[in-house]
Formats: C-alpha cells, structure tokens, sequence
C-alpha cells in the first residue's frame, strides 16, 4: 500500500482489495469495512472513534452480505439510533447525539477493518495475524485526516492495542489493561504524531462495560473517569461548533 499522495477513494481501494496472505479473514467471505468520505468532507473531521471490529450480527442479524450494505446500514444506525443499549453506536449517540460517519466531524473505523467469519469472540485467536495491516490502514487514514488537533476515542483493550501501537509504538500483542490505562489517563491528555495534537480517551467496550465496573471497580474510580473523558469530549464538541 502507497504511503503518500493516497486518496481516500484510493485507501478504501486498497482495505477492499487487501488480500493479506497470513490474515485468516482473507476468505472468499471476506467483508471489509470503512465508510465513504468525500474529500472535501475529511477536513471535518474532528473525532475519531475506534471501535474493535464490524460486529457478526451485520450478517447474521441483519442478514446483510455485501460490504456497501453493512456500510449503509451502520451510517443509518449512526443516524436514527436511540441513545441507550450496549453497543459502540449507542455509546457514540450518548456522547454526541445522531451523526453521520460519512460526513460529520465525528469519523468512526474499526481496530480490525473485516467482520469475523465465524462469530466476534474469534479476534482473540486472529489479533495477532490480521492487526499488522489494519494498523497500516489506520497510520493511513490518520495521514489523509488534516486536522491538527484531533480526539481519538478508544472502545475496549483491542481498540486501545492499535491507538497505543500507533500512537505510542506499544506491541500490538498488548491486549490487555484497559481498566489500568484508564485510571492512568488524565483527561486532558495530549499526544504528538505527525504534526496533529492528539486527545487520546479510552473507553470499556459498551458491550462489556457495566460487567467490567461491578467486578472490577468497586470504588467508582474508573466510571468517575470515563465520565469526565465523556464531559471532555462534549468541551471539545462545543469548541469545534464555536469554532475554536
């Protein structure tokens, strides 16, 4: 994959076309994932959110088989969806009300850009061979994004794994630790790469969340602090909209 002078058409050509011989989603289900923007849409981009991967139930659910109709169905999702359940769509509606990953200031991708094959609980046995590119594609992406003072939000260890591979050179075999990382974030955490400004939170996956804080956060610290990178991100918002 080019690494300069790469459009966003020309990147999701290549996350299409990615036939990575050691990633076992290369199959002849192969369904990749990352939303359309025009180019004249990228400079308003703002926030970044990065989830772990499209979800089986795009396919088994939905009984959706192409990766323009998952695409589709997940911008619709972003659109109309209530803010309340445990997903990373609800997550973000929470956080930002209704939008448009296509469009708007808040662009969302995805730690592992293919739905698994079989069933999501498979990243644990296929991390380690599909991550190496999709960082790739993620370093891309992040280049095609002009923005200078970027929010970088983080859902669940695998999402975290690829910002802090990307973000801070860490292993992307480093899976684990999210609850700790968090009670080591200060909210107002900043990042350097290549010129932008980086607000980095992380985020329990929604889907775990509310398990994760009964059995491991008895004293309320990390929901405390996921609370305040939510306020954080809301300042950033009304900033942006103000123009700042």
């Amino acid at each position: 994959m080019r690494t300069f002078n790469t459009s966003w058409e020309e990147l999701r050509t290549s996350v299409k076309n990615c036939r990575f011989t050691d990633c076992p989603r290369n199959n002849g289900q192969k369904l990749p994932i990352l939303f359309d923007r025009k180019q004249d849409s990228l400079s308003k981009i703002k926030f970044l959110v990065v989830s772990q991967e499209p979800g089986t139930s795009l396919k088994k659910t939905h009984n959706l088989i192409h990766s323009e109709e998952m695409e589709n169905f997940l911008i619709n999702d972003c659109l109309n969806s209530q803010a309340s359940g445990t997903s990373p769509v609800n997550k973000m509606i929470e956080i930002f009300g209704n939008f448009d990953p296509s469009a708007d200031e808040i662009y969302w991708n995805h730690a592992l850009k293919c739905v698994p094959t079989t069933r999501d609980e498979d990243i644990k046995k296929e991390w380690a061979e599909c991550a190496p590119l999709c960082a790739n594609h993620f370093k891309e992406e992040l280049r095609l994004i002009p923005s200078r003072g970027l929010a970088i939000i983080a859902f669940g260890n695998y999402a975290l794994a690829l910002c802090r591979h990307v973000l801070e050179d860490e292993p992307l075999s480093h899976t684990r630790g999210i609850m700790k990382h968090i009670r080591s974030t200060d909210v107002q955490w900043n990042l350097s790469l290549g010129g932008k400004e980086i607000s980095f939170l992380p985020f329990i996956h929604p889907s775990n969340c509310n398990r994760v804080l009964r059995q491991h956060d008895k004293n309320g610290e990390v929901k405390r602090k996921q609370e305040e990178f939510v306020e954080r991100i809301r300042q950033l918002k009304r900033q942006v909209k103000s123009g700042r």
